[in-house]
């Protein structure tokens, strides 16, 4: 079951982060911030307003 649309946005000339979208249209990841109420850190997973688990990248970012 494919119910991801990734697209590469430009953050930096060095890296490019992927947004992702869930068949729905709503906008889960968008390179900075997971846009979900429920997370699956482990399993690296969203859940969309429409009921749908979205694997979404997970990582640590050392501040």
């Amino acid at each position: 079951m494919s119910s991801v649309i990734s697209e590469k946005l430009s953050v930096d000339s060095k890296k490019d982060v992927d947004t992702v979208t869930c068949t729905c249209g709503h906008k889960i990841f968008d390179g900075v911030v997971i846009r979900s109420r429920c997370v699956k850190v482990f399993e690296g997973k969203a859940l969309c307003r429409c009921k749908v688990w979205v694997t979404v990248p997970v990582c640590f970012l050392p501040y």
